[in-house]
C-alpha cells in the first residue's frame, strides 16, 4: 500500500455508540468519593466524618523542621525533652483549602509509660492559603487535664451557632500551640488529626463495557462541568478475552479524541477522575460516548516506512508505505495515524486514488 498525503476531505463512518448519560448507566460503576445524582451527574461526595485530612500531609515546628505528627501512627512522636514547652508550635499544611470542623491530638508512645506527659494547655488556629500570616482562633483551653485532646469532646470549639452546633473554619494551615506547662513533666505528641466538611478533594468512577465478539474502538467523547478550581479527567483502556488490560490512556484534553490503545478489544473500561481545590465546589461528569465498530479491519501492519524530514513552510508530498495482513474476516484499513511532524493536510490519496 502506498499512501501519499496531498489533498482530501474528512469522512467518518456511522458507528454504533456506547452511551453513558443516564443515572441508570452510571449505577453499576465502581465509585470512590463520588456519587451519582438523579439528573445523571457524577459529582464529588461529601467528606466522611472520620476522614483525617491531615493524613500523609506535612507537619512542621516553629523552626520549619518536619515533625512526625501526621504519619498515621503514635509510634513516632515529638518528645519535648524538657518541661519548658510554652510557646512550642506545630503547623499542619493540608495542601489546599478545607473547611475544618474538629481537631484531635493523640498522646505519643512515651505516654503509655509516662501518662502525665501531656499538654496542660493548648490553642488551635487556622490560616487560609491567601493569607497564611493571618491566624484565626479555632479552639483554646488554658487548663487541660485530658491526656488526649479532642475539640469535640472537650467542647473547646469557639465557632458555634445559636444552638451550640460547631461551625467550620476555612483554612489550609492548622496550627497547634502549647500555652500551659507542668513544671516537672515533659510533653509527648503522637499524632495530630484534622477533620472537616465539604466535598472530598478527589474521587473517581470506573465502569466497563463488554461485547461478545472483538470490536475496534473509535472516537471517545465526554462532557463535564468544571467550575473554577475544579477538574475532570477521563481515562480509557481496553482488553481482550484474556483480560490483558492495556495501560490507562487519557481520554483527550479536548473531551473528543480517537482511542489510541491496542485493538481489537472485547472489554473497554473508563475511569472518570474528579478533583476540586475548593471545599464548597464540585465538578460534574455528565456523559460519555464511545464509538466502536464490530467490523474488524486489518489485524497487523508490517514494514511501515515514512520520510524522516520535511521542510517547514514548504508544500510537501509525504509518502507512507506499509505492508498489512488482511485475513478473510478482516476488512482492510480503517485508520492511519501519523505521529511526529504537525502537518496541515490538504488531501489524501491511497495508491494514487483520492481517499474520501
Amino acid at each position: 500500500m502506498i499512501m501519499a498525503i496531498t489533498t482530501g476531505t474528512p469522512c467518518e463512518a456511522q458507528l454504533p455508540t456506547w452511551n453513558v448519560e443516564a443515572a441508570v448507566d452510571f449505577s453499576g460503576a465502581t465509585t470512590q468519593d463520588v456519587r451519582v445524582l438523579d439528573d445523571s451527574l457524577v459529582v464529588l461526595a461529601p467528606l466522611p466524618a472520620d476522614r483525617n485530612l491531615a493524613s500523609d500531609r506535612r507537619a512542621t515546628d516553629e523552626f520549619g523542621r518536619t515533625v512526625p505528627l501526621v504519619d498515621g501512627t503514635t509510634e513516632t512522636e515529638w518528645l519535648s525533652g524538657t518541661p519548658n514547652v510554652v510557646g512550642r508550635q506545630f503547623t499542619v499544611d493540608l495542601g489546599l483549602e478545607r473547611l475544618v470542623s474538629r481537631v484531635r491530638v493523640l498522646l505519643g508512645k512515651t505516654g503509655l509509660e509516662q501518662p502525665e506527659y501531656f499538654m496542660r494547655g493548648y490553642r488551635i488556629d487556622a490560616a487560609t492559603q491567601s493569607s497564611p500570616e493571618l491566624w484565626r482562633l479555632l479552639a483554646e483551653k488554658r487548663r487541660n487535664l485530658n491526656a488526649e485532646v479532642d475539640t469535640e469532646v472537650d467542647s473547646t470549639w469557639l465557632l458555634v451557632d445559636d444552638s451550640g452546633n460547631h461551625l467550620p473554619r476555612r483554612g489550609r494551615y492548622v496550627r497547634l500551640e502549647i500555652i500551659s506547662q507542668d513544671r516537672s513533666n515533659w510533653v509527648t505528641l503522637g499524632e495530630v488529626e484534622i477533620f472537616g466538611v465539604g466535598f472530598a478533594e478527589t474521587g473517581e468512577i470506573v465502569d466497563e463495557f463488554e461485547v461478545s465478539s472483538p470490536v475496534n474502538v473509535g472516537r471517545v467523547q465526554w462532557g463535564a462541568t468544571t467550575p473554577e478550581g475544579t477538574d475532570v479527567r477521563l481515562q480509557v483502556r481496553g482488553a481482550d478475552d484474556d483480560l490483558d488490560w492495556s495501560d490507562w490512556l487519557e481520554g483527550g484534553g479536548g473531551r473528543d479524541s480517537l482511542y489510541g490503545g491496542a485493538e481489537p478489544v472485547t472489554h473497554l473500561q473508563y475511569r472518570g477522575i474528579l478533583r476540586t481545590a475548593d471545599p464548597f465546589v464540585t465538578p460534574a461528569l455528565e456523559r460519555i460516548e464511545v464509538d466502536y465498530d464490530p467490523v474488524l479491519v486489518a489485524r497487523q501492519v508490517k514494514d511501515v516506512s515514512a520520510p524522516e524530514t520535511v521542510r517547514k513552510g514548504e508544500p510537501t508530498v509525504v509518502t507512507v508505505s506499509a505492508t498489512i495482513e488482511v485475513g478473510a474476516d478482516n476488512y482492510g484499513v480503517d485508520r492511519l495515524r501519523l505521529e511526529g511532524t504537525c502537518l496541515d493536510v490538504t488531501a489524501v490519496r491511497l495508491d494514487g486514488m483520492p481517499l474520501e
